[in-house]
């Protein structure tokens, strides 16, 4: 499919260049990276420190003030890294929320997926027990979440079905696949 889809691509998106002269936003992208960095690091140090550790509550604040620091740039930045007026826009707004809470299900399982087999299965469990097992069940709740937050985008953002299908089809996907895992 992802050989497909660049074919595609070369043969139907014409070439375009942006506009000559225009330089790398290196402060956007150091702040956006600064601020990401922080947060996921924040995150993992968090199961072994504490939720509410000086550690982690101090790499959440540095993501925090990254992010600050990322916003102030970014509006005054001749070309921005990210366009924040996109957020003024309900439809992105809308399609980014529906896509993070599908991927807030469809990866945020795969952790407990993990646990789960090793429960059941002893700590030798093999990875191919999942699919026969257990993995039909979450990949059906996250197509669900992903048909819903695809459906909710659309209603709520009033917007042509063509935008929120980028969060509804890859839910539809997810959706199948796990009825056809269940039916293995």
């Amino acid at each position: 499919m992802s050989l497909l889809g660049v074919w595609l691509t070369l043969r139907l998106v014409p070439e375009s260049k942006g506009p000559r002269g225009v330089r790398v936003d290196r402060a956007g992208t150091a702040a956006c990276a600064a601020c990401a960095g922080g947060t996921t690091y924040a995150v993992v140090r968090a199961g072994e420190d504490g939720w509410t550790s000086g550690a982690t509550l101090g790499w959440f604040a540095g993501a925090a003030v990254a992010l600050c620091c990322f916003v102030l740039v970014e509006r005054r930045v001749a070309h921005p890294l990210l366009d924040l007026s996109l957020l003024r826009r309900p439809a992105f707004v809308g399609v980014l929320l529906g896509a993070l809470a599908f991927n807030g299900v469809a990866f945020g399982v795969i952790p407990y997926l993990s646990i789960w087999m090793q429960t059941l299965l002893g700590p030798r469990a093999h990875v191919a027990v999942v699919f026969a097992s257990g993995l039909d069940t979450a990949l059906v709740t996250a197509g669900c979440v992903g048909v819903v937050a695809g459906a909710l985008v659309l209603a709520l953002v009033r917007t042509p079905a063509a935008r929120p299908a980028g969060v509804t089809e890859p839910g539809a996907g997810t959706l199948e696949e796990g009825a056809a895992t269940s039916r293995r």
